[in-house]
């Protein structure tokens, strides 16, 4: 990553343990927070606390009001953005990652805007699109909130550089795409 985002369109893994960590206001404060409508109705519904047990989440009340937006992509976008990949790469990605995807499709040129997410397809998926730079991890974003904590270890930068790296080479042979 180049640039400090400003922006984080945030997958729900991530959603969920910035939730478990106790860090999900502290990331409000200081990013605007896109996600996509899967995701805030869908997907992100509830966290497991230290004890086990499970913790409603509700993101509707936090749109707009407190620098969390969601967004819709139509049926076009989403078939725009499965047109990069084959078949198995398809079939590894969940519907909230796929609309995320084509929010960064959509929204490529934004300044500022970057993809975060714990999900190794999603991360090769951004890749293959040609977004190698749009992508961060959970522990890249939280030190630039200035928060360090503990999280589990597929969150950290030296897995996404591992990850980032892996799928840059997949793109140049051509892998996962059509």
């Amino acid at each position: 990553m180049h640039t400090k985002p400003r922006l984080v369109l945030l997958d729900s893994d991530v959603v969920i343990t910035l939730h478990e960590i106790g860090v999900w206001a502290n990331i409000l404060s200081r990013y605007e927070v896109w996600m996509t409508e899967t995701m805030v109705k869908h997907e992100v519904l509830y966290y497991r606390d230290s004890s086990g047990e499970k913790i409603s989440i509700d993101l509707m009340e936090h749109i707009s009001c407190k620098n969390l937006y969601m967004h819709s992509v139509s049926a076009e976008q989403i078939a725009r953005v499965l047109e990069y990949f084959d078949s198995e790469m398809c079939s590894c990605l969940h519907s909230g990652e796929i609309e995320a995807l084509a929010v960064m499709d959509i929204k490529r040129k934004k300044e500022g805007l970057f993809f975060c997410t714990g999900d190794a397809k999603a991360v090769e998926a951004l890749v293959l699109m040609g977004l190698r730079e749009k992508g961060v991890s959970l522990e890249q974003l939280l030190s630039g909130a200035g928060l360090t904590k503990k999280i589990p270890l597929h969150f950290s930068e030296k897995r996404f550089r591992q990850l980032i790296d892996k799928a840059s080479a997949n793109r140049i042979q051509g892998l996962g795409l059509q």
